[in-house]
């Protein structure tokens, strides 16, 4: 028989009465037998153990007491919470929340039986309370599980990944550190020869060139190590102009690339920051929209100011970034499906310390892409309180 099949006349049971006088007695002699039962249960204290099943013995109580319908008193949020908690304790199996009903069922039929006897309709109703509670104790159990299983699953999935992709960045920065430390060697043995000063000169200065990158290369990789590590970088603070660095890094630049380069905004910017940090930040943008800008596309880097906040930014047109990949564009080691797909070799560093650097200023970087726009990279850094516009 149903609860929800009795009426809101029915008459109330006195079975109800003699539950709330034996409540106390009955969660005691339950909880022995859970502690003698379950090695989980060993350690808990009192009120882990109970839970919710007084407030499901209470609900049962009221169930049988009052002249109400049963459905305007359900059990079945009591058994949802006593799922949800025994799963979030994480030493409980599914046949030990089973069994825990069992036990209080079979201890209350126990206990009330003593004194009288239990009726067919009193014991119907309270097996179908009962029945209620545990459907939806195992539900929400075996939802909780099923959930933790999964993120379970994508932490594990993730670690490989980044496994992975730490092996990936090994075997490439090896790779590429090998060509400048190849390239000083052989410009060493030049020297050792006899040559004209103009040559000798001209090999030293490529020697100093290599050696800078092989430097770049190291400074990267340590800054990598306090990021993993969850410090900050260490940048030194100065009077700078960002766009002034902008315009020689990309003299540099058209001297090796064919991309048109161009700076637009403020004609001028100084103030307090760290003038290597922005070097850093804007060469490695600049490096990624040659990398996977439009071949030969116009490259832009604009200034401007919005209050007291200074946007640099560094636009490119070609294949745009998937708006699901620019949570991860500034994750470790990571690189885009665009990216991996594209055939060109990355240590999915650049983007992290670009990030880092924002950070360091106590500023932000965006990131907006579409086919009709193109990328933009937006560095937003505080105007610090010695700045000067020009």
């Amino acid at each position: 028989m149903s609860i929800h099949s009795f009426k809101k006349s029915r008459s109330p049971l006195k079975i109800g009465q003699e539950i709330r006088s034996a409540k106390s007695r009955i969660l005691s002699l339950r909880e022995e037998q859970v502690r003698d039962e379950f090695r989980s249960a060993h350690q808990k204290d009192i009120h882990t153990l109970r839970d919710s099943l007084p407030q499901f013995l209470e609900r049962l109580i009221q169930i049988l007491s009052s002249d109400e319908a049963p459905e305007s008193l359900p059990v079945q949020e009591v058994g949802q919470a006593h799922g949800e908690q025994r799963a979030e304790l994480g030493d409980y199996s599914l046949e030990e929340v089973l069994r825990e009903y069992s036990i209080l069922r079979r201890i209350l039929f126990d206990v009330v039986g003593e004194t009288q006897e239990i009726k067919t309709q009193e014991r119907d109703l309270i097996l179908e309370t009962f029945d209620t509670a545990i459907r939806q104790a195992t539900t929400e159990f075996v939802r909780h599980q099923y959930e933790k299983l999964r993120a379970d699953q994508a932490r594990i999935e993730s670690l490989l990944k980044e496994k992975e992709n730490r092996e990936q960045f090994v075997a490439i920065y090896v790779h590429d550190i090998k060509n400048p430390l190849s390239a000083v060697k052989m410009g060493a043995e030049l020297l050792t020869k006899n040559m004209t000063p103009h040559l000798s000169e001209s090999i030293a200065s490529q020697i100093t060139r290599d050696v800078d990158r092989i430097e770049q290369m190291i400074l990267d990789l340590l800054d990598v190590s306090r990021i993993r590590a969850g410090q900050p970088m260490t940048l030194k603070f100065e009077v700078c102009d960002p766009v002034n660095l902008a315009k020689t890094l990309i003299q540099d630049m058209v001297l090796i690339y064919e991309n048109p380069f161009s700076v637009s905004g403020l004609p001028s910017l100084q103030g307090m920051w760290s003038k290597e940090g922005l070097r850093r930040a804007l060469e490695n943008l600049l490096a990624n929209a040659i990398k996977y800008g439009e071949k030969n596309s116009p490259i832009r880097v604009e200034f401007t100011r919005n209050n007291d906040m200074v946007c640099i930014s560094v636009h490119n047109r070609g294949e745009p970034i998937p708006e699901e990949d620019f949570p991860s564009l500034f994750q470790l080691y990571h690189r885009t499906a665009a990216a991996e797909k594209s055939g060109r070799k990355g240590w999915g560093l650049g983007l992290v310390l670009v990030k880092a650097v924002a950070e360091a200023h106590q500023g932000t970087v965006e990131v907006e892409s579409s086919r009709e726009q193109g990328t933009l990279f937006t560095l937003v850094l505080p105007a610090s309180s010695k700045q000067i516009y020009v």
